[in-house]
């Protein structure tokens, strides 16, 4: 309901480009939700916009945006095509925090080619942007890829970065990745 009313804002707008962000921000919370297709349609539509009125910074992220659906529906390669376009424009801006999230999709995508040594190094890029830019949230998310990766990997530094976004997502109080974080600790042991 607050999504749809948003969402009516947004287009009521003549602001396009924040009607462009309000349909990228949608997009994130539906693809959170699961609702891939939904979410979808709203990057597509705020890239749309952002394309015709030259607005980089929102290209940038509804790119990232498609890029990290079409992951999430298991298409690597438009994955990947999205994801290219995005880092061109983000190298191109200077847009680092989109470059560092760049990283962690890419990181997945590698990851699923079992190209794991490459995905390790893109998450470590991505920990050091966000670094900087002292992005806490970004750094919790990078952090728990970072950890599920040594898992998989059976690399004794798992708990470290595990622990890093458990203590991360908490200082963002978000509760419940750090509920699923603990768990993934408690079962670790």
């Amino acid at each position: 309901e607050l999504l749809d009313e948003a969402l009516s804002d947004a287009q009521n707008s003549l602001n396009l480009e924040k009607q462009a962000e309000i349909m990228h921000n949608m997009g994130m919370l539906l693809l959170k939700e699961g609702k891939n297709e939904e979410a979808l349609e709203l990057f597509e539509q705020s890239n749309s916009i952002a394309v015709k009125k030259d607005i980089h910074p929102i290209t940038g992220i509804s790119l990232l945006g498609l890029a990290e659906t079409f992951y999430s529906l298991n298409n690597l390669e438009l994955s990947e095509q999205y994801l290219l376009k995005c880092q061109e424009i983000s190298y191109k801006i200077n847009d680092r925090l989109t470059i560092a999230d760049s990283y962690k999709i890419e990181s997945l995508i590698k990851k699923s080619q079992g190209n794991f040594d490459l995905a390790e190094s893109l998450l470590l890029a991505s920990i050091q942007i966000n670094k900087e830019f002292s992005n806490r949230s970004n750094l919790a998310e990078s952090y728990l890829q970072l950890g599920q990766l040594y898992i998989e990997t059976k690399n004794r530094n798992a708990k470290k970065y595990l622990s890093l976004a458990l203590d991360h997502f908490r200082g963002c109080k978000n509760s419940i990745q750090a509920e699923k974080i603990q768990k993934l600790l408690d079962t670790s042991n």
